[in-house]
Formats: structure tokens, sequence, C-alpha cells
């Protein structure tokens, strides 16, 4: 139940504390945000569309990739139908990579963990599931998990949880910013443009995040803990951002 468990609600410093005070030895590494791919599921076209939906489409999450392709200069930014299993596949050989989509987990079924994509046609939707992140060998050095339920999934003993999470980092993959349950879209959007401000003035990916959910502790609106305390980081925490 660990694995599941934001410390951020029993300890001063949450998985900060934890962190630092388990494992000091992990590598200071420096990543560059150049080449920097981000996808996101919704854009103007599907926002404004007005077909009947299975999936609610993300406008925060749209603003949240909007900022972030504003922020690092050279990303590429991959937004609604641009969005596809294939150009995901193909495209997400890069130091970062930021996803914001819906995602699904199943603690029951371990190979039922998917990220939503578009397909070909119009508002069509495909699925990325953690089988095929894992067959494609992708190993971005940082992985945002902007989605819903993307660090939960089946417990494996002696494995952990085997998750959309874990199949980056089984791959090479240092550190994933992920979630432990279904986000606040627009709380998310608040969320994610902090850390990163944070992480690009030359602080750790942990201390980015500690100061992000700092932020919105401090806030009026998402106080709550549901708002902030379920973004966790995963793998190494001595990244740092150039």
């Amino acid at each position: 139940i660990l694995n599941n468990f934001p410390f951020d609600l029993i300890l001063p410093e949450g998985a900060k504390w934890v962190i630092n005070h388990s494992n000091d030895s992990l590598k200071k590494t420096t990543i560059n945000s150049e080449k920097a791919r981000i996808f996101s599921f919704s854009n103007s076209i599907t926002i404004n569309a007005h077909n009947e939906k299975k999936y609610i489409e993300l406008k925060h999450g749209h603003e949240e990739c909007l900022d972030l392709s504003s922020k690092l200069k050279s990303s590429n930014l991959f937004e609604g139908e641009e969005f596809t299993k294939e150009e995901f596949l193909k495209e997400s050989k890069s130091n970062l990579l930021h996803i914001s989509s819906h995602a699904s987990s199943n603690s029951d079924k371990r190979q039922d963990c998917f990220i939503l994509s578009r397909s070909n046609t119009f508002l069509g939707i495909d699925s990325i599931y953690a089988f095929d992140i894992s067959n494609s060998k992708i190993s971005p050095s940082f992985v945002c998990l902007s989605t819903c339920d993307s660090g939960i999934g089946k417990y494996l003993s002696g494995e952990g949880t085997y998750s959309l999470s874990s199949a980056f980092l089984a791959n090479g993959t240092q550190t994933v910013l992920k979630t432990l349950w279904k986000v606040d879209d627009e709380a998310t959007m608040h969320f994610m443009v902090k850390f990163y401000e944070r992480w690009m003035t030359g602080i750790s990916v942990l201390d980015a995040q500690y100061e992000a959910k700092q932020y919105m502790r401090d806030s009026t609106e998402y106080s709550h803990p549901y708002y902030w305390a379920g973004f966790a980081l995963e793998g190494n925490p001595n990244l740092y951002l150039n």
C-alpha cells in the first residue's frame, strides 16, 4: 500500500524527506531540454468540436502544454490529432517527455494500463499500453505523466506496482512524475506550470516538485490534498534541467 501513499500527508516535507533520508547515493544528473517532446490529448479544434465524445476534452491540459512549449523554445508540441500512437512511439526518443492526456490503470490486470491518444479518424481514440512502451524501448531521461492514475496498477510480489510509470523506468528512464489517483484538470495545469517554472531556476526535480506542492497548499482554491498530494516522483530525485 505504501507504493500508492503520498507521504506529504504525514511528514513535514513528505516524499522529499523520505528520499533524502533513505538513499542519498543517487547521482546528480543534468539533462538538456533541447528537442523536448510535448503531447496534448486536446487542441483548439477538438475542444470546440460539437461531436459526441466518449472522453472529455482537456482544455486546461492543452493550456498546460502550450505554456510548457513556450518555455522550452526548442520543444516539439503534438496536439489533438497530431498525438497518435504511431507519432508518439516514433517521436518520444528525447531527454524530456511531457504527456497530458487521459489514462487508466487496473489493479487486477497487469497489462490493462494505458494512455489515450488519437487515431487517424476525426476525434477517434487509440490506446498506448504499458507493454507498447516496454516493447518500444523508449527511455527519455525525464517523463511527466500529467494524466490520471499513471502511478498505480497491479502489485507484483518482488517487483512492486506495474504501472505506466514503471514501464518507462524499466526501459532506463531516470525519473518519472506520476499520479496516484484521478487528478483534477485545472488544478493539474496550475501544478505543472509552477513545477516547470521552479525546475527551470536550477533546482533539482525533487525540490521543484516540493515547491510546486507548497504553492498549491498555500493557495485558497487548491489547498486540499486532493489537488496536489497525488503527484509523486519515482526514480532519481537529483535530476536537473539545463
